[in-house]
């Protein structure tokens, strides 16, 4: 098990590694969008699962909190879908928000398994 700050910096390596993408969680690049590479670090696959746990909805909470989306009455995943897609919010911007994210988490005693491909590079 590894904290949730944890799950926030290898999203940030991935979209690194990877690069970043709108319009959808992975590209035919294999660019992700921030909801990718969040649900790449926690289960393997960029697509998030259709039953996003409690965890991963946790941490999306977290992020939703530190970013700036036009849409404040719909859940997390909306919001987060939303900033990304913008044309302004590039890949440095998510990966603040992801670093953010990540020390905003530091404290919290909330722990999100990492997908065990990715816990080498969070180590």
């Amino acid at each position: 098990m590894t904290a949730t700050s944890d799950l926030f910096r290898q999203a940030a390596q991935i979209l690194r590694d990877q690069g970043h993408t709108k319009g959808a969680y992975v590209d035919p690049d294999g660019r992700v969008c921030a909801l990718g590479a969040l649900s790449t670090a926690a289960t393997g696959n960029p697509i998030p699962p259709e039953t996003i746990t409690p965890g991963i909805l946790a941490a999306m909470g977290i992020l939703a909190a530190r970013i700036d989306s036009n849409i404040v009455d719909e859940d997390d995943l909306e919001r987060i879908a939303d900033w990304n897609d913008r044309r302004s919010t590039t890949a440095k911007n998510v990966i603040a928000a992801f670093q953010a994210a990540a020390e905003a988490a530091q404290d919290t005693a909330d722990v999100i398994p990492l997908h065990p491909a990715s816990q080498a590079v969070a180590a």
